[in-house]
């Protein structure tokens, strides 16, 4: 990009603080990648720094043009509503500002790489054959998120051998996680990997955990393993600084 030109990496925001650590982590990658062209964080909600934060920061260091990614794997109401809604407000703001909005993370083939790299390291623990696979997204309202959790799902399907490969939502949708559990374990209690679809560890990860643990107090003869995020992985960084240079 272009001198006076700025990057905002803008997730979705945790108070846990593992999380926020993570998606720095990965910033930082990137920033090393890129030098030396700026790239902050900003978050939509329940951290700092929150996304007018991050514009007036790109602003203080003289950027005249900033790309903003929004650190997401769907299109969901977030995506296409909320940050949007902030980003005009700070158009109007600073009307010689020029902000670009790229579109999100989900879909890519480097990340779908990721999920199924996450998915087979817990295959190698398995014992009694191909698994069941319980692919478990954040959940939204917006069908734009199932869509990609489904697509996920038929990538898993078509690139892994698995028993069966569902799909639950830890939040907003269903089935919900313990749904999609008991469905897991019809027809006879299998070797199980719950494989979130997640981009950093935090409150959606804990609840998903908690389900699982819950399950297994329920369920003994049932072994349940849980995958990691996808968040910090080199082909994550890969893709991100990827996705900048398009916009060079």
């Amino acid at each position: 990009m272009a001198m006076h030109s700025a990057v905002l990496l803008i997730g979705h925001g945790s108070r846990k603080p593992r999380s926020r650590a993570q998606f720095q982590q990965v910033l930082e990658k990137v920033r090393d990648c890129l030098k030396p062209l700026p790239v902050l964080p900003a978050f939509l909600e329940l951290c700092a720094p929150r996304i007018s934060d991050g514009i007036e920061a790109c602003v203080e260091m003289k950027a005249r043009r900033i790309l903003a990614i929004p650190v997401f794997l769907s299109d969901a109401r977030h995506v296409k509503e909320d940050i949007p809604r902030v980003l005009e407000a700070e158009q109007a703001r600073y009307p010689d500002l020029s902000i670009r909005y790229a579109r999100p993370l989900g879909g890519e083939d480097a990340l779908d790489q990721i999920l199924i790299e996450r998915l087979r390291g817990k295959l190698d623990s398995t014992e009694t054959g191909p698994p069941v696979v319980l692919l478990v997204g954040r959940g939204s309202s917006d069908p734009a998120a199932s869509r990609e959790l489904e697509r996920a799902a038929r990538v898993i399907r078509d690139q892994v051998s698995c028993r069966k490969v569902l799909t639950a939502y830890a939040d907003h949708a269903r089935p919900s996680v313990p749904e999609g559990l008991a469905a897991a374990v019809e027809g006879g209690p299998p070797e199980m990997v719950v494989l979130p679809y997640l981009l950093f560890p935090g409150a959606v990860l804990d609840r998903i955990c908690e389900s699982v643990a819950a399950f297994r107090r329920e369920n003994a003869a049932v072994s349940v393993t849980v995958a990691g995020c996808l968040g910090d992985h080199p082909g994550l960084v890969d893709l991100l600084v990827q996705r900048i240079r398009e916009e060079e």
